[in-house]
């Protein structure tokens, strides 16, 4: 199944019903909230959608921290098991961002007294891709225009690769029009930076990318260039693991090829990468002894 990204410069739309939140809390019910005794049974149920672009693989949730209660019953549509921790599978993205949703239902039964924090982790592999695509000019050339293009798929890790390199036309030394592009032989210092799309309502979330590719597509790194990326066949892949949120951006030089052989060509970016992502949702109870 196709990724659905998001594109912005000559196209500036969105598709209906995608989302960064990538797998996503829905009809999240808790019962009772409120005057629980020792012995009550406390009940969570909540559906996992699919609103990113990926296919969520190896779905798990966790019930890591329980104080006060012991988790009696835990059940996965489809895939029900026992313990604290349930296995979903994949959960698949569909066209329009509608993806397949999955329920999970808990009972625990509440043995502590005063106020207990239940917590679960929502534990999942997901996919993302970045691209940033522009004209490259034969040197020299006059009238030279063109305008940037910038896609990256839904989901909670983001990859923004900043396109200030491109060249921008000075109309009156004071505005420059929206025509991006460089010439042939130009060189330059691209910026990448990694982050996260937002909590959307979990109290914490951590992130671990793997698989992270970079493909240039009429573009090389400068020999005697500084770059965080080292090549790989056809890509180029850090040096270095990846801290997300990246406290500094990866940076490499880059030059546009010398002879492009015609009057301009559309040369990029693009990056491909794999993450697995948690995140945490947590719940508060005050568990009365009489």
């Amino acid at each position: 199944m196709g990724l659905v990204l998001l594109f912005s410069g000559c196209d500036n739309q969105t598709t209906n019903g995608c989302s960064d939140s990538g797998l996503k809390l829905v009809d999240y019910n808790v019962y009772p909230l409120e005057k629980i005794y020792q012995g009550d049974i406390v009940a969570f149920a909540f559906w996992l959608e699919n609103k990113g672009s990926s296919t969520a693989g190896n779905v798990k949730v966790d019930f890591f921290d329980t104080p006060g209660f012991d988790v009696t019953r835990l059940e996965c549509q489809e895939n029900p098991s026992g313990g604290k921790e349930c296995n979903l599978g994949e959960i698949l993205s569909e066209e329009g961002c509608l993806g397949e949703m999955r329920q999970v239902k808990t009972e625990l039964r509440a043995r502590g007294s005063g106020d207990n924090t239940v917590s679960f982790a929502v534990i999942y592999n997901y996919h993302g891709n970045s691209l940033l695509s522009f004209g490259i000019w034969e040197k020299n050339s006059k009238n030279q225009y063109g305008n940037k293009r910038i896609g990256s798929t839904y989901g909670p890790v983001k990859v923004e690769i900043n396109p200030g390199f491109l060249m921008s036309r000075i109309v009156d030394d004071r505005k420059q029009t929206t025509t991006e592009w460089v010439e042939e032989g130009q060189r330059f210092t691209v910026n990448i930076n990694v982050r996260e799309s937002g909590n959307f309502g979990q109290s914490s979330s951590k992130t671990s990318i793997s698989n992270f590719k970079v493909k240039l597509n009429y573009l090389e790194p400068i020999a005697d260039g500084k770059c965080d990326f080292i090549l790989s066949g056809e890509y180029l892949v850090p040096k270095e693991s990846i801290e997300v949120p990246t406290k500094k951006p990866l940076k490499c030089d880059l030059k546009a090829n010398d002879n492009i052989g015609q009057e301009w060509i559309t040369g990029g970016i693009e990056v491909d990468y794999d993450y697995e992502y948690s995140f945490v949702k947590q719940q508060t109870f005050k568990i009365n002894t009489e």
